[in-house]
């Protein structure tokens, strides 16, 4: 579960590496959960893994936390649910166009949503951190995956959002600064993805390849783009050469 993320990166979307766009991790002191409690996460999780694969916006966004009280969080989990369902697209696109091949292209999430994963879920151990905080261990994992208690369900906690606590980066015309860097990082990919994707739904590259090799130059310059952005706030922060 600690690389449960971590299939988007390179040629795919991002690296959600393990303590990157991950199930957060932990390390509250926790307190076993009840009978029905406990049912209450696993089943959240599974949903989460069933809105993986369908990348319906509306069920990803009610599966993932977000703090109510953070704009910098809930725009973040806007712009990361965006992302899936790009990509989504794309891989299904993908599928269609190239049976054999299309899975060069593929988001990775089956290692989430196949049976064996979704059976370690249900034979789980949850651990409640306080009445509004759980984490599961699934079977044959050394991690553990957090879930945060809604206003009316349990959902699944993204390291990459709860750590964005720059509520400013939300105001227009607010300076740049590292949570806005990341949001248009994702808006930007998320955008490529679904450009990518309607070019191969409109049969533009004759082979898989051709599509991964846009998708990879896409990927370059919004690189190079967050990293002359990230440049240019150290030197404002910290002077040049700082």
């Amino acid at each position: 579960m600690s690389r449960i993320m971590d299939r988007i990166g390179n040629r795919r979307i991002l690296r959600w590496s393990p303590v990157g766009l991950m199930i957060a991790i932990g390390c509250a002191a926790a307190m076993p959960a009840r009978a029905a409690e406990r049912d209450d996460v696993r089943q959240a999780l599974l949903a989460f893994f069933t809105a993986l694969d369908g990348a319906n916006p509306e069920v990803l966004r009610a599966s993932i936390w977000a703090s109510p009280l953070s704009l910098a969080q809930q725009a973040g989990r806007d712009e990361i649910v965006g992302l899936i369902v790009a990509h989504k697209r794309l891989e299904r696109a993908a599928a269609a166009r190239w049976p054999d091949q299309g899975r060069r292209l593929s988001c990775g999430f089956e290692m989430l949503t196949g049976e064996l994963h979704r059976q370690s879920v249900e034979s789980g151990r949850v651990l409640v951190e306080d009445p509004g905080r759980a984490r599961i261990y699934c079977a044959g994992e050394t991690g553990y995956v957090r879930l945060a208690r809604g206003t009316d369900r349990w959902q699944v906690c993204l390291d990459t959002i709860e750590r964005m606590d720059d509520d400013s980066a939300v105001v227009p015309g607010s300076r740049d600064g590292v949570v806005r860097i990341q949001l248009d990082r994702y808006a930007w990919m998320a955008r490529g993805a679904a450009e990518i994707a309607s070019r191969v739904e409109a049969g533009e590259f004759a082979a898989v390849t051709d599509a991964e090799a846009a998708l990879a130059a896409r990927w370059a310059e919004i690189t190079t783009e967050v990293n002359k952005r990230r440049t240019a706030l150290w030197e404002r922060r910290f002077g040049r050469g700082g």
